[in-house]
């Protein structure tokens, strides 16, 4: 799962980068741009690794015996 979102993390920060930078939006009627909804992803990816590193860590103290509570 860190993997996971370590690969995730990555491909979001570069396409976050792009729209920001080339002010990316969406091809329809409306137009709107798209980077504040690639901000938001990333955010959220990125507290989704961080809780998974937290996870890690706790399951690796139960597993030695020393659970953190």
């Amino acid at each position: 799962m860190i993997f996971f979102l370590g690969v995730l993390l990555w491909g979001a920060v570069s396409s976050t980068n792009y729209a920001i930078q080339y002010n990316q939006k969406n091809y329809s009627a409306w137009s709107p741009v798209l980077w504040p909804v690639k901000v938001v992803m990333t955010i959220g990816i990125v507290l989704m690794l961080l809780q998974m590193i937290a996870q890690f860590f706790r399951d690796l103290a139960e597993a030695r015996g020393k659970p953190i509570t």
